[in-house]
């Protein structure tokens, strides 16, 4: 039997800023002075959809402007990691601009090494919509080196539509989406692969791009893409048409050159069946996440009788359910009413975190759900018993929700959205939260009774590590970005007991900036955050 998380009250539930300080999951008003943020662009509709931090600590989201069916553009803005606008970022903070069509729309972002900022999604292009991707410099102008005047469109002869960035570690830009046949053919997953200046990778798949039906026949909805032990691993829906069948959450991972890595699930696909995730529309609604041990977790939404419900999945490496995941892979979280994750990240602690968004019978309410490595929810964080609501609007509204989340190097939560403003527009709305994670820096002239790392901030890529073991431990130590991303596995060894010091190498192409170390053992784990140095 699925265990779910049923509330029973039914009501306007919000947080009230400042009413139990520093408790997870409630808001730090700190931020922006109220612990919320509102950018609006052109007195209209407009929603994040991607929040990323930068290695300097500046936050930055990606998004859009416009209803959909009248003419949209996209937007990108900068914040200090106190929520002020970063006035040196584009005009003022932001930057407004097309894809390359009338209508066109930013869904996903990544950073290059160098500081360049990616970002993709579609613009229409004639009757169809073609995958699109925008470069700019670190200072949020277009970078004309890139693809024509620093954007690439790619037309594959039908209607593309792109969700989901990666930049590999050799420079390679990795573009996960959709494609929509004419006439009614269906809808598959797509990816396609660029070069670092936006040329086709003509080395992966057919002349850069392969395509997949990932469920015999199923319209695909694919968001979420993540690198996974050296190998890019996609996430989707696929939506059932035939009333008596279910539908399906798919995992798939290929080879670097594209064709499908057969020792990942069945044949290099991994399907969750039995779900029923289809409403009214079909969209894309996942997101992926690898947990410090390597396995799988996605976030995604079921149906029940109240409307989608928040749903964790966790896999093995090998593409296989992790039946240690409350039984069967899979955590289901009853919120009465509708209610559905969009983001999900690991901490580096091995708890995750989804937001998305709660309808609380009056109007939508940002919302973050924190789950226990074993799945069940983390009663310490939230205003209720794991979950964390908070009511961004100052009117009963419908759009209020989060799209993306990301921590900032103290451990605190960024949620990235939409919200409606006092005047009854939509705006970019971002939302800072307490974590509870004990994240701290260390000094030269600190001292850690378990771990100690030196120099720092880390000069030349190199860093000392000294800990204590009391008997033979297998010690690991990795490498993750502030978002939650595992960069690299620096030590994975038996050591004996007493005292340790050791030198580690961090990969030669990451960029400076904050970093976070997690040192690990059977006992538990710690964390450093560091400052790489040029």
């Amino acid at each position: 039997m699925k265990k779910q998380l049923a509330f029973t009250v039914i009501g306007l539930i919000f947080l009230c800023y400042g009413a139990i300080s520093q408790t997870p999951g409630t808001i730090d008003d700190s931020f922006g002075g109220t612990g919320i943020v509102f950018t609006d662009f052109e007195d209209d509709f407009n929603a994040i959809t991607k929040v990323l931090i930068q290695d300097d600590e500046k936050i930055i989201v990606c998004g859009y402007t416009g209803y959909t069916f009248n003419n949209q553009n996209c937007n990108l803005a900068r914040y200090y990691s106190n929520g002020d606008i970063d006035k040196t970022f584009g005009q003022g903070g932001s930057v407004s601009f097309s894809l390359g069509g009338d209508v066109s729309q930013a869904f996903d972002m990544a950073l290059t090494p160098n500081g360049k900022i990616l970002v993709t999604g579609y613009a229409t292009d004639g009757p169809t919509n073609n995958f699109s991707t925008a470069c700019f410099t670190s200072s949020g102008v277009l970078d004309g080196s890139f693809g024509t005047n620093g954007i690439r469109k790619t037309d594959l002869g039908h209607d593309e539509i792109a969700n989901s960035i990666l930049i590999q570690d050799d420079g390679k830009i990795v573009i996960l989406g959709q494609i929509t046949y004419a006439g009614g053919g269906g809808i598959d997953m797509v990816i396609c692969r660029y070069l670092a200046n936006g040329n086709t990778d003509v080395g992966f798949g057919t002349n850069g791009h392969i395509v997949h039906d990932l469920n015999n026949g199923s319209t695909d909805m694919p968001k979420g893409l993540v690198m996974h032990q050296g190998k890019i691993l996609a996430c989707s829906f696929a939506f059932d048409g035939n009333s008596s069948e279910y539908d399906a959450l798919v995992l798939a991972r290929f080879n670097m050159d594209g064709s499908p890595d057969v020792s990942f699930g069945v044949a290099g696909f991994s399907l969750f069946n039995g779900l029923t995730v289809n409403g009214m529309f079909l969209y894309p609604e996942t997101d992926v996440a690898v947990a410090p041990d390597e396995k799988i977790v996605v976030s995604a939404h079921v149906n029940s009788l109240d409307g989608f419900d928040f749903a964790i999945f966790r896999f093995q490496s090998n593409g296989y359910p992790d039946l240690s995941f409350d039984g069967d892979g899979m955590v289901v979280t009853n919120m009465i009413g509708a209610n559905s994750p969009a983001s999900v990240l690991v901490q580096p602690d091995g708890e995750i975190l989804a937001g998305g968004y709660h309808f609380n019978t009056d109007d939508n309410d940002f919302c973050l759900a924190r789950y226990l490595e074993n799945g069940e929810l983390d009663a310490d964080f939230g205003n209720f018993f794991g979950v964390s609501w908070l009511n961004m609007s100052l009117a009963d509204d419908y759009y209020d929700r989060i799209s993306s989340i990301a921590l900032q190097a103290d451990g605190k939560i960024i949620a990235a959205g939409r919200a409606v403003n006092s005047n009854g527009g939509t705006d970019f709305a971002i939302a800072r939260y307490y974590s509870g994670l004990a994240i701290h820096i260390e000094t030269n002239d600190q001292e850690s009774l378990y771990f100690h790392v030196y120099p720092n901030p880390v000069v030349n890529r190199e860093i000392h590590c000294a800990f204590l073991l009391t008997e033979n431990e297998t010690a690991k130590i990795s490498l993750y970005s502030t978002d939650g991303r595992k960069i690299a596995q620096l030590m994975n060894e038996m050591k004996s007991p007493g005292h340790q010091e050791m030198t580690l190498q961090l990969p030669g192409n990451i960029q400076a900036g904050s970093y976070i170390l997690r040192f690990s053992t059977s006992k538990g784990a710690e964390f450093a955050n560091i400052i790489v140095m040029n």
